[in-house]
């Protein structure tokens, strides 16, 4: 207990710079308007600009990925993504990714010496602004404005820390589901601490990106059943290996839950 009480206030004196979810919220139109409160939202051009400005650092070798906006020089790889994608390719004998939500290719360009030998074709789902600059700077790509575009069958759908931040989550996630793709693969999914779906409100800091949106903390329990409602199983799910975003709720801080799952199409 003493344990926990020493984190919070060491969290708390600290605040500001942390990424944390705050508030609770009936609806997410109600936590989408309390957000404009605060400035920027994940769709506004300054955001748009600095990740753009990530990759291009990236695409030319002179760093070596990009998370939100920000350069990593060296690597730090998510074992278990790589493994569930190398699966994919192993069973399928090929390996075209529809990556949804996928920026302008934060994991592509991570990636892609791993995944040089699969000789994958990477597509990207995106808000309007993203497809249009991808289309026009980032040439290894396609990317697309929504499924209905997509011409080839993909092997594998990837949503990497995505479902969270859609204010239609699973409307949007059977939509996707109902490709009947064979294999997906869900990264970096944040679960509440009490296993009961929360519309909160995300704290981004300005080391990232100064920014406050909504964010959908999905019930573990009700996600697990949706899977199984909509014709997947789930293949094996791993425990997100680079930390949890905690809940602040006043002066108490609490864990999420973040997972990952590979996911299968039941015959």
């Amino acid at each position: 207990m003493f344990r926990n009480i020493k984190r919070s206030v060491r969290f708390l004196l600290r605040k500001e710079k942390e990424l944390y979810y705050f508030g609770k919220y009936a609806a997410w139109e109600a936590a989408e308007k309390e957000s404009e409160k605060y400035g920027a939202a994940y769709s506004s051009d300054n955001i748009l600009e600095r990740v753009s400005e990530a990759t291009q650092k990236v695409r030319s070798g002179e760093g070596v990925y990009e998370q939100d906006g920000i350069v990593f020089y060296e690597e730090n790889n998510n074992y278990e993504l790589i493994a569930a994608l190398l699966l994919v390719y192993s069973r399928r004998k090929s390996l075209r990714v529809l990556d949804f939500g996928g920026a302008l290719g934060s994991t592509y360009f991570r990636y892609r010496k791993l995944l040089e030998p699969c000789e994958c074709e990477w597509t990207i789902i995106e808000q309007k602004h993203y497809v249009e600059y991808g289309k026009s700077h980032v040439p290894e790509i396609n990317f697309l404005y929504d499924v209905a575009e997509c011409e080839k069958e993909a092997d594998v759908i990837l949503l990497s820390s995505v479902l969270g931040y859609l204010d239609d989550t699973y409307v949007q996630f059977k939509r996707l589901l109902e490709q009947k793709v064979e294999y997906v693969i869900i990264d970096e999914l944040a679960f509440s601490p009490d296993d009961v779906e929360t519309v909160m409100l995300q704290h981004v800091p300005a080391r990232i990106y100064s920014a406050v949106y909504p964010v959908r903390l999905l019930s573990l329990t009700g996600f697990k059943q949706f899977i199984e409602n909509n014709g997947y199983e789930i293949v094996w799910d791993w425990d997100y290996r680079f930390g949890n975003i905690p809940v602040c709720e006043g002066m108490k801080v609490r864990d999420t839950v973040e997972k990952g799952f590979l996911l299968r199409l039941q015959k």
